[in-house]
């Protein structure tokens, strides 16, 4: 009987323990987004740097941090975002400057475990990707 008990309460534990042992996000990663501007005359290539710094991780896959963003026309040094990562999907959000030209932006990127940590490509159909610092 106190086997019983004993097996019930680990096998109860073990959904917490598989979700408490997905690993976390490197606490900084820096990358490009690398393309053709779709909306420049002459389709002009694109080619912007940006890193992000994690400063705070949850359990449930949440997290906050920073964005450096340095677009020719968007930008953003230091911009609060919050985002989550559920083992295999990238999601940020944080505001672009100016606001009124660039406000609030999504970046969506998958864990590719190929060449880069992360990849995705953005609304414009520009590729981008991130790597730990």
């Amino acid at each position: 009987m106190r086997y019983r008990i004993l097996l019930g309460s680990l096998l109860g534990f073990l959904p917490l323990t598989l979700v408490m042992a997905e690993d976390p996000l490197p606490t900084s990663m820096n990358g490009r987004w690398v393309g053709t501007s779709s909306k420049s005359v002459g389709k002009a290539p694109i080619d912007i740097a940006w890193s992000v710094m994690v400063a705070k991780q949850n359990p449930d896959g949440s997290f906050e941090g920073t964005v450096t963003y340095q677009g020719t026309r968007c930008s953003a040094k230091d911009a609060p975002m919050k985002g989550t990562f559920n083992g295999e999907e990238l999601v940020i959000k944080t505001e672009l400057e100016p606001k009124a030209q660039c406000g609030s932006v999504t970046y969506r990127m998958k864990k590719a475990g190929g060449k880069h940590l992360f990849e995705g490509t953005n609304r414009s159909g520009i590729s981008g990707y991130l790597d730990p610092s």
